[in-house]
């Protein structure tokens, strides 16, 4: 097969992975920004669990299951694993059609697990889809497509919420019938993906995770893999990067279940608070798109020149962001609805 063939393969897989994932996390940011809001109206009719609660069982079992996922996936292959853990996050949002606390909490253990499993062999599959001089672009093709996933079902949720004190049942079916449906395309996507790519020029020597061996002989690799999570979190650069990780963690923890949230139960805002949920994750993603896609278009300009700038850009954007945020928002508008005076009169063109 020339190279060409090569490329247009690997091209395809890229996409549909991105495209797989963008429905998939159509769903799950969705429901991550309203969940807290959704069942605080639900609490009047049933009795339902805390989504703070819920997506702290996300992320404490997201990372557990880190330590295993890379087993699993070298028994059952990157695509497997990735439909496996497409199917968590479709049952974590069918559990929102009728809120009960038990299926919640278990749909967020569940999920979690998901999460490790299919984020790893997303990582794996991509990475074997690539070489040294396509990954940055091909990462930046599949993180554009990811962050479409907030443009969508935000505004879906601008539209609907807009004027609403309360989110009904009839408001709830509708949306999360809708984001299933997403999520359930996005696992259906993965099937397609074409597991037996020849290794484009220039790979590395690592072996695909796509055609492991799964017999019992392969057990010394099952040990052999696991016991290399434990290695590579001695590594000096591992270490260097947990830093990193854990301020990375808050703020997709901020900025994916706790802003959304502020900004629905600042009274400041009127009638329209809990629409600007999903106007807040449509520009959001327009942002992360916009990242993306620099990235994938000047992927060997910022190859060229390192990626430490960016990050450090990144940084101080962030810190910005967030003191934008202390200001125009009331204090306990996390927890309760507030109107309490703010440094700063709350504003649109701030938030």
């Amino acid at each position: 097969m020339p190279p060409q063939s090569f490329c247009n393969a690997n091209m395809y897989n890229v996409i549909i992975l991105g495209l797989a994932f963008m429905f998939i996390f159509t769903a799950f940011q969705t429901t991550s920004m309203v969940q807290k809001t959704v069942l605080h109206s639900a609490s009047n009719t049933t009795k339902q669990g805390d989504g703070y609660v819920s997506l702290g069982v996300i992320y404490t079992t997201f990372a557990l299951c880190n330590w295993i996922a890379p087993v699993i996936i070298f028994l059952c292959g990157t695509k497997i694993s990735m439909i496996v853990g497409g199917v968590t996050y479709l049952l974590f949002i069918l559990s929102f059609l009728k809120p009960i606390y038990w299926t919640l909490y278990f749909g967020s253990v569940l999920i979690g697990f998901g999460a490790a499993v299919i984020w790893t062999a997303q990582g794996a599959f991509l990475t074997n889809n690539s070489n040294s001089e396509t990954m940055s672009r091909n990462s930046g093709i599949f993180w554009a497509l990811l962050q479409c996933s907030l443009l969508w079902g935000n505004i879906y949720t601008y539209f609907t919420f807009q004027g609403k004190e309360v989110i009904s049942d009839q408001m709830r079916l509708q949306l999360f019938a809708g984001l299933s449906g997403a999520c359930g395309l996005g696992v259906l996507l993965l099937f397609i993906l074409r597991s037996k790519v020849p290794p484009p020029p220039l790979s590395t020597d690592e072996p695909s995770m796509d055609k492991l061996d799964c017999s019992p002989a392969n057990i010394a690799g099952v040990k052999s893999t696991f016991l290399r999570a434990f290695q590579l979190f001695k590594n000096k650069d591992m270490l260097l990067l947990l830093l990193p990780f854990v301020y990375t963690g808050i703020e997709l923890t901020f900025f994916s279940g706790i802003y959304g949230t502020c900004l629905a139960n600042n009274k400041h805002f009127g009638d329209k608070a809990k629409g600007l949920i999903g106007i807040s994750g449509m520009v959001i993603g327009l942002g992360e798109i916009l990242g993306g896609g620099i990235f994938g278009i000047f992927g060997k300009w910022t190859q060229r020149y390192g990626k430490d700038p960016f990050i450090l850009l990144g940084y101080v954007v962030h810190v910005t962001a967030c003191f934008l945020a202390f200001i125009n928002l009331p204090h306990d508008s996390a927890q309760v609805e507030s109107d309490y005076p703010t440094y700063f009169p709350s504003r649109y063109s701030l938030y």
